[in-house]
């Protein structure tokens, strides 16, 4: 098996291993998600495949590779634009220490109080002969 060949299972290996990685994250979710792993292994997938599309197209003529050229270019731009879109999504959310304790929370825990905080004493046992 040449180079060219080895690039073109790879890719297409990783470009399928991606579905997997999908499927688990939904099962683990109990509903359907796609995690930014998925992305990542479209990216290495499609990058490789488009490597290997060219390497084909350059042997084969343009001609006739250019259908296969085309099916991976734009694919790793609009995997990236997810990746920042789920980056944008990730930045504009409060951070769940945040929720519902101000801006400082964000930031620094909790203070102690400044008093301690004591337990009530235990009831004084009742004197003999009286009535609690």
């Amino acid at each position: 098996m040449g180079l060219w060949e080895l690039i073109g299972y790879l890719g297409t290996g990783i470009f399928g291993v991606r579905f997997f990685a999908q499927w688990i994250a939904s099962e683990r979710a109990g509903r359907s998600v796609v995690p930014k792993v998925f992305w990542h292994l479209s990216i290495a997938g499609s990058l490789l495949m488009l490597a290997f599309a060219l390497h084909i197209a350059g042997e084969v003529g343009w001609t006739k590779g250019l259908p296969l050229v085309l099916a991976y270019a734009p694919n790793a731009l609009i995997y990236v634009r997810n990746l920042m879109l789920i980056e944008r999504e990730r930045l504009a959310a409060p951070e769940p220490a945040a929720v519902g304790r101000g801006p400082v929370a964000a930031i620094a825990p909790p203070a102690p109080p400044l008093v301690p905080r004591h337990r009530d004493p235990a009831p004084a046992a009742p004197e003999e002969g009286r009535a609690p």
